[in-house]
């Protein structure tokens, strides 16, 4: 057995325990409760075996079903977790299932942009997984969605390299989508294309503009006169 599956194998008996756990608990959808918490970690571990088979086990022959089987596990568990929405994205768009794994990612989006991502307890996923979804939506060609994450996340910790590099490069894909609409006559494609300019305008902020030094023009001394002296 690899390593990955013996992982799974682990995780498998995890899950078991603390949905056995939570089958002894009263229903509390408190915020904070520990039926909430321990929904919370099943459906992470539930996640977690899901992206094994999406990468290191991908070629197992019942990778697809297995990776079905436990996001619907997740859903289950807990229907209001981003995080399991963004995993069935992964799945769709391994598929080649566009529309749905677009479908997921607004649904995942759905329950937590807006919300106060310093709330301990909020919905907001943590950094980290804002940044592989800032991935996806990007590769799904969701540009509106993709700018509006990068910008919470840079308003939130500028100098991250990975972000930086998605916030120059989802900057580029809007400046190609910009230079095939120049060439084209199609309002709505032209509007959106404004639409996106604007995104752009607001998250890099209103330039600099550059300070004359005082005294206008500088003037510069050529060798000669240094020589002279």
């Amino acid at each position: 057995m690899s390593e990955q599956l013996e992982a799974i194998s682990y995780f498998e008996q995890g899950v078991k325990l603390m949905s056995e756990e939570r089958s002894k608990m009263p229903i509390d959808l408190t915020k904070g409760s520990e039926y909430l918490a321990l929904s919370s970690k099943i459906s992470s571990a539930l996640c977690s075996m899901t992206d094994i088979y999406l990468t290191d086990c991908c070629f197992e022959p019942n990778a697809e079903s297995q990776c079905e089987s436990y996001l619907a596990q997740a859903v289950q568990v807990e229907p209001v977790t981003p995080e399991v929405y963004q995993t069935l994205a992964s799945v769709r768009l391994s598929q080649q299932r566009v529309d749905e794994a677009k479908a997921a990612l607004s649904q995942g989006l759905a329950l937590w942009l807006g919300s106060d991502p310093t709330e301990d307890d909020g919905p907001t996923p943590d950094y980290e997984t804002r940044l592989a979804l800032v991935k996806l939506l990007l590769e799904t060609a969701m540009y509106d969605e993709a700018f509006t994450v990068l910008n919470g996340l840079i308003e939130e910790n500028d100098q991250v390299p990975d972000t930086l590099y998605l916030f120059g490069w989802a900057n580029y894909i809007a400046a190609e989508e910009l230079w095939h609409a120049t060439e084209s006559t199609d309002e709505p494609l032209l509007q959106h294309t404004q639409e996106l300019l604007e995104s752009i305008a607001q998250a890099i902020g209103p330039e600099v503009e550059r300070e004359e030094p005082e005294g206008g023009d500088i003037e510069y001394e050529d060798d000669e006169d240094e020589d002279m002296n």
